[in-house]
Order: C-alpha cells, then structure tokens, then sequence
C-alpha cells in the first residue's frame, strides 16, 4: 500500500504567480482562505476561481498554473497514491481534474490543518479520522450530477468574508460588494454552501476567536468583546456548539501539545519574490 497521504498547509503571497507545474501523485484541494484563479498549464482550457469551500480533485501529473488574488490565499493540499483512496484515486486518473464546491468538506479541512501543528497519539488519531470523513464526503460529491459552480461575484463575497486581517463582514457589506441585492446573496448561499448567509458569517467569527485562542494571551472575555459577541458566556454558547468543547477547554487542549509539525505533514508558505 502507498505511504499515507501527505498533508500541506499552504499559504501562497498576494499577487504570486504559479508557474506551470505538477504533482507526481493525485491531489485533493480544498481552499481555506482567500481567492485566486487556475488555469490549464497549455494556456488552453478554461480558467476556475476558487475561493473558500472550494474543492479540486487533481490526476497524478496534471499541468497547471495559478494566480494568486489581492490577499493571500491557503489552502490544505492532500496529495496521495492509488493505495490510501482507491475510489477518489481510479476518478481522478480516468477523467479530468474535477472542481467543486462544498462548506462541510471545508470545516473538514480546517479541522486537519488545526492539528497538523501538533505531535502526539491524540493529533493522530483525530486526522486520521478527520481524513477518512474527507474521503467519504468526496466520493459522495463526486457521485452527485455536476452542476455549474458559483458565479464569480459569489467567490469575490466569500473572499471578502473570509479576510483574516479585518472585521467580519456583515450581509449587506457582502451584497454590497458583490453588487447584488441581500435577497438574491441569501439564495446564492442557499444553493452553493447550503445554510444562510447569518450562519456561515458565525462560523468565520469562531474560527477567528479559534486562532486566537491559539496564538493570543488576550482573556476569552476581551476575545468574545473584540469578536462582537455580547459577553464570553454567549461566546461559550456558540463556539461549544461548533467545536463541541468550550473555548477555555479548546485552548488548554492547544497549548497543551507541543508546537513542531507532524512527520506526516508540513506547512508551506511560499512568497512572492522581491
């Protein structure tokens, strides 16, 4: 059987130019932050914007190239041999790359890239389960009649909801954005990432009170103030419903384990030069 899938938690420069380029084994994609576009190595073909949610299954030795947006993008990269997915690995060999886009295949991905840092039993255990639910989700999307992806203006709304260096958005600022009324944003959610535009802007703002939890010593109090929840308790409410424990259990959990990366996995974060 293959070696077990590799894990990269790529973070790629705004404005960075990806040369044409391949992956020797067959490659999942799942974009976390961020939007830029990819086209077809030959310079033929057509060109995909992918922003958060997005998912690509990628053959083993596919050509192509990518154009970072204004912000920086990341995204978690699975790359695997014909022995750990035989399924999703036969799919991607015997057609092309396939795009999709899918919200709970995301927070899969999201939960990985939160443990790669990690080296103990427990990290382990929890990415591999994590990275078997992956698969099965991805078999089932790739089982589903293919429908046209989202419209551009969408993925610019999600990029901007998504920008790890400001406030959350709120709906009408996405609408606004997008150039669209509040009423057709909500039915694009509805169709594309399958809840609300209220509860996907709810899961940005603890995933945001989740990396600070990590990385701040600020009280969980400041935090849920700053995050514009009403106090910590409501904060608690929230964040235990998404993650299943409370925020204060969450960062003991964190910071309990150790900082270096797993022998499975790595972080990339390749720049732009100059």
């Amino acid at each position: 059987m293959e070696e077990d899938v590799e894990f990269s938690d790529v973070v790629l420069g705004a404005n960075l130019l990806l040369p044409p380029h391949r992956h020797e084994r067959a490659q999942i994609v799942v974009v976390l932050e961020g939007l830029y576009r990819e086209f077809d190595g030959t310079g033929t073909g057509e060109e995909r914007r992918l922003a958060p949610g997005s998912v690509v299954l990628r053959a083993p030795g596919t050509l192509h190239s990518n154009r970072i947006g204004a912000r920086e993008a990341r995204a978690l990269l699975l790359d695997f041999g014909p022995g750990r997915f035989p399924m999703l690995y036969d799919a991607a060999s015997a057609g092309r790359t396939a795009y999709g886009s899918d919200f709970v295949l995301a927070e899969i991905a999201r939960e990985i890239a939160r443990e790669l840092p990690a080296r103990d039993p427990e990290a382990s255990a929890t990415i591999e389960a994590l990275v078997r639910i992956l698969g099965v989700r991805l078999g089932y999307l790739l089982r589903q009649p293919v429908r046209n992806g989202p419209p551009a203006w969408f993925l610019a709304a999600l990029a901007v909801a998504e920008d790890p260096g400001g406030r959350v958005a709120r709906v009408s600022r996405l609408a606004s954005r997008a150039g669209v009324h509040p009423a057709t944003l909500r039915e694009a959610f509805r169709r594309y990432a399958g809840l609300s535009p209220k509860a996907f802007l709810l899961a940005v703002r603890l995933r945001r009170v989740a990396r600070r939890l990590e990385e701040s010593h600020a009280s969980i109090g400041e935090i849920a103030i700053d995050e514009e929840f009403c106090d910590q308790a409501h904060l608690g409410r929230h964040f235990k419903r998404l993650y299943g424990m409370t925020p204060a259990a969450y960062r003991r959990a964190k910071r309990g384990r150790g900082s270096a990366i797993p022998t499975n996995g790595r972080s990339v974060r390749p720049r732009p030069n100059g």
